[in-house]
């Protein structure tokens, strides 16, 4: 069995899987007729139009879904907050990004975003192991286990297959492993210089000092530098322009959309610094009403002391600004805060007027709806 992933850089590659699965969610998990509701879709702001068009094109012609809108994923999250201007501070898998919103219309120009996110931390961390000798068996591969004090070798029995396990769904497994490992010892900021013991599937148990589990936080996702793999996709001549003014033209959307995947050096920015970035990219007038608006959302915006330790850097950064974060402390409110305010936002008597009807589509034709109702 081959393990994949739809999407890269938060947006989709492979349609043939994604709207299998768009498909399997409404019909299979909700038990809902996709003719009976209409459709909204969270999507990056770097999304290029194609895109946007391939999925109008599929609600409405294989679904027959009776209207549809895509909404921006930073304005979703930010409504999920009860608020209509904010930062939104995004920390996920692929892709961390720093998004201004104002009024519920999102800035591009000084908007940001980095590949130093959630799998990228999961590299560090599987080297962290690597340099102190770990390997990371992962749980399919283990039949039964005996408890080992810390430090020895494991002692389990190995799981036997008849047939091949592909490596794609042997490094999901393993990726796994190294989650569960960041959400229980990972820590961005914290005083406690105690050590922890974490147990590998296999039985063996290690233990990792304070400084170590910072460590590999901080190289990840704090700190900015100049490498080959470690690649800033920034809106270019972003400080060129008028800071501030609210873009809505096609250059500026394409500067977001572009993305570089060479492995050539590029330069990077810790998420404090791209933060910080972002808001002295924004007009004068609008900089404290960021600075006091900063949502953070995200499964790796979860890890311990992540919210102190940007609240902490930001506020030496800003310091002519106030600094105020708002970070749900509900896991699930976290991850999923586009898909709780795309549901608020759906919900309200105002919104309808922006729903794109199939009528509409089949008058209209896709080409001037992506002009009129998506810039």
């Amino acid at each position: 069995m081959e393990v994949s992933t739809c999407m890269e850089d938060g947006i989709v590659q492979d349609w043939e899987a994604a709207t299998k699965l768009w498909e399997h969610g409404i019909r299979e998990c909700l038990y809902a007729d996709p003719s009976d509701h209409p459709v909204l879709l969270t999507e990056q702001i770097w999304n290029p139009d194609e895109n946007r068009a391939r999925a109008m094109e599929f609600f409405f012609e294989t679904l027959d879904a009776p209207a549809f809108y895509a909404a921006k994923s930073p304005v979703c999250s930010l409504f999920a907050s009860g608020k209509g201007s904010g930062l939104v501070v995004d920390v996920g898998a692929d892709v961390t990004t720093v998004t201004p919103v104002i009024d519920g219309l999102v800035l591009y120009r000084p908007a940001r975003r980095t590949r130093l996110a959630g799998n990228h931390l999961n590299e560090r961390v599987q080297a962290m192991f690597s340099e102190q000798g770990i390997t990371v068996t992962p749980r399919y591969r283990v039949l039964a286990k005996e408890v080992v004090d810390v430090g020895e070798a494991a002692q389990y029995t190995a799981r036997d297959f008849a047939f091949s396990v592909t490596d794609t769904f042997a490094a999901q497994e393993t990726a796994r492993v190294l989650e569960e490992f960041k959400e229980t010892c990972v820590e961005a900021e914290g005083e406690d210089e105690k050590e922890a013991v974490f147990e590998f599937p296999d039985g063996y148990r290690h233990r990792f000092s304070a400084g170590a589990r910072r460590a590999v936080a901080n190289e990840a996702l704090f700190q900015s530098g100049a490498t080959a793999d470690d690649a800033l996709v920034a809106v270019p001549d972003a400080a060129a322009d008028e800071a501030g003014s609210e873009p809505t033209t096609k250059t500026d959307v394409d500067a977001l959309t572009t993305t570089d995947r060479t492995t050539g050096g590029f330069s990077t920015r810790g998420v404090v610094d791209l933060i910080a970035d972002t808001i002295q990219a924004c007009d004068v007038d609008v900089r404290a009403n960021l600075a006091n608006n900063i949502v953070l959302t995200g499964g790796t915006t979860l890890l311990t002391g992540f919210t102190q330790r940007v609240n902490q850097e930001l506020t030496q950064t800003l310091s002519g600004l106030k600094v105020r974060i708002h970070a749900p402390g509900n896991t699930i409110e976290r991850r999923n805060s586009a898909w709780i305010g795309g549901s608020i936002l759906a919900s309200l008597g105002t919104f309808h007027q922006l729903w794109i009807s199939k009528k509409e589509y089949e008058e209209v034709g896709v080409p001037k709806l992506l002009e009129k109702r998506f810039r």
